[in-house]
């Protein structure tokens, strides 16, 4: 089963290098962003299938 994560930052260039690490050392495959928690909380209504929020 893939690993699900949520990165919440406000800033674009954080949750982008983040994404490029993770997609670089490991076997995640289902990334999402969110730049800000309101967005976060709303993704997770969406989805409650993820693993892991950075």
């Amino acid at each position: 089963m893939a690993l699900k994560v949520l990165i919440v930052d406000d800033d674009f260039i954080n949750r982008k290098l983040l994404q490029t690490l993770l997609k670089k050392h490991s076997n995640v495959i289902d990334i999402q962003e969110a730049e800000n928690g309101s967005d976060a909380l709303d993704k997770l209504k969406k989805d409650s299938n993820i693993n892991l929020i950075l």
